[in-house]
């Protein structure tokens, strides 16, 4: 069995995303257990009406639990067992059981909480691309280093470093259902269905938002326990304009589907097609999205959203990109500068607006009919062997086809820097043809992938 740690972190710094763990549907309802130790931070419990901390604990953890049941669609449910002797820590018995005061030890300083989940060797299904394995063991830790508040305290007021155990366990039964961070610490997390959802990576203190879960938390589980659409499609995503995709819905058990509605990122649009096919025609990456409905006999009606991000690559062949001045395109692919002596800067000019559409650069240096140099890189510094006449040729490629660009650089007159223009096959005679040369680089086995920031991020 395999075990996993997550962690909600107080604050430092797509949608849902699955761990690729799931509960198989004899599991439920989920039987939990508490430990016999209360938390240090929470004496104050009786003020609001409960017998002790043990009694508070095991009231917010029902609470934590009824907070994701308004995901009415999906098929979970819990059930207390009692208190359990013990405050061992997380350990691989097959119980579902919550501790106090972090009694391993292992959570340190600026964590809030964490779950250990344990999965069997079982497959149940794949989902949205993952791989869900049955869920065997799972524990959740409250760390003692943390200003604890209940909720009718928050609600009243709150100052300082208090954090509310209430947010804090429904963010980690969030991770026991099997759903990972809606968003991970350095991620942009510019949609805000992502950056408030439950499953957030962090939370800060006095924040009460957590308690309640939004869209995104209930499309996640819905995607492991309720009727649920996914998608993908049997194509290859990437490839040369027109680039014709076609995707498949694919409704789990729950699930009967009563109309579609898809967009393509592009500006296209498809009704009710269960398989729809689109041909894409301008170079992008583009995000599919289908709007589902249906019915269900556990929920009824019901509706959500599926969206896969830059699932799909469009590519146009390699061509220059725009100059920031005229807002033009450069007359050629690449261009030089003098630097002293037979050092050479050359400049890459070539479009890299879409991530993926370039994979492949090769430069290729000749003095009459002999190959001097070649080098796999985006704008390189070389030195040229010996005064004289030199020819520099410049191959890029990726799905949408391969492109060539020369030009001569001759180290005994003043350079000019000219652009490299798209190489005819007449200009390329001592090369042999420009098939040779894009043979000669492929049989090279030289593919650099450029992965910039300025090609996007996923």
């Amino acid at each position: 069995m395999f075990a996993g740690f997550f962690l909600l972190l107080l604050p430092g710094a797509e949608a849902y995303e699955l761990l690729g763990k799931a509960w198989a549907p004899e599991d439920f309802p989920l039987e939990w257990y508490m430990c016999d130790e209360p938390l240090g931070s929470l004496e104050n419990v009786v003020d609001y009406g409960y017998d002790s901390v043990l009694d508070y604990q095991v009231s917010v953890v029902e609470d934590s639990f009824d907070n994701w049941y308004v995901a009415d669609c999906a098929h979970i449910s819990d059930q207390y067992m009692g208190i359990d002797p013990g405050n061992e820590g997380a350990t691989n018995d097959g119980i579902i059981k919550f501790y106090a005061n972090d009694p391993t030890g292992f959570l340190g300083a600026g964590v809030l909480a964490a779950g250990v989940i344990r999965v069997t060797a079982q497959f149940l299904r794949e989902q949205d691309g993952v791989y869900l394995y049955r869920i065997g063991d799972a524990d959740m830790t409250w760390n003692n280093d943390v200003d604890w508040a209940l909720t009718e305290e928050l609600e009243e007021d709150c100052t300082g470093d208090s954090f509310g155990i209430e947010a804090v366990t429904t963010h980690e039964i969030g991770h026991l259902w099997g759903g990972a961070h809606s968003c991970e610490d350095g991620d942009a997390c510019t949609e805000e269905s992502l950056r408030f959802a439950t499953m957030f990576w962090s939370t800060p203190a006095c924040n009460l938002d957590l308690n309640d879960i939004n869209s995104d938390d209930i499309a996640l589980v819905n995607a492991l326990y309720g009727p649920h659409v996914s998608f993908d499609t049997p194509d290859e995503r990437i490839g040369a304009v027109p680039l014709e995709i076609c995707f498949n819905l694919a409704p789990s058990q729950y699930t009967e589907i009563s109309s579609t509605w898809w967009t393509f990122g592009d500006g296209s649009a498809s009704v009710d097609e269960d398989s729809p096919c689109h041909t894409f025609t301008q170079e992008g990456q583009y995000s599919i999205r289908v709007e589902v409905s249906g019915t269900s006999e556990a929920c009824g009606d019901w509706s959500f959203i599926v969206i896969r991000r830059a699932l799909v690559t469009a590519c146009e062949t390699p061509a220059p990109s725009i100059d920031p001045v005229t807002l033009e395109p450069y007359p050629g692919l690449f261009t030089h500068e003098h630097l002293d002596g037979l050092r050479y800067q050359l400049i890459n000019r070539t479009r890299t607006k879409v991530y993926g559409c370039l994979d492949m650069v090769t430069w290729e240096i000749y003095q009459n009919d002999d190959l001097v140099r070649q080098i796999s890189s985006w704008s390189p510094i070389i030195e040229l062997p010996a005064p004289g006449e030199y020819t520099v040729l410049l191959n890029v490629g990726g799905p949408g086809g391969v492109t060539a660009a020369s030009l001569d650089i001759d180290t005994r007159t003043t350079q000019c820097g000219c652009n490299g223009t798209p190489a005819a096959l007449g200009l390329l005679g001592l090369l042999g043809s420009l098939g040779m040369a894009v043979r000669r680089r492929r049989s090279a086995h030289q593919h650099p992938k450029f992965t910039t920031k300025a090609f996007g991020a996923s």
